[in-house]
């Protein structure tokens, strides 16, 4: 896996609908998240950001940056 943005570029170029952004089993805070999900909006795919946890802050913190979909573990 390629982490950041550069990752979603070229996973952005190669076609995909979507990007599952992995906030949950990795050590990205909000800032990579954010830039993960500006690139994906830059590539025309949609992002889905699993957070690290089922807390209302950091879901609606992911969902004002731009991200589509969350995807909350262990619920």
């Amino acid at each position: 896996m390629m982490p950041g943005a550069l990752g979603i570029e070229v996973i952005g170029k190669t076609g995909f609908d979507w990007v599952l952004i992995d906030m949950q089993h990795g050590c990205m805070g909000y800032e990579g998240a954010l830039d993960m999900i500006r690139a994906a909006d830059l590539h025309g795919l949609a992002s889905i950001v699993r957070v690290p946890w089922n807390e209302p802050g950091i879901i609606g913190r992911m969902l004002d940056a731009g991200a589509e979909a969350i995807l909350v573990p262990m619920i």
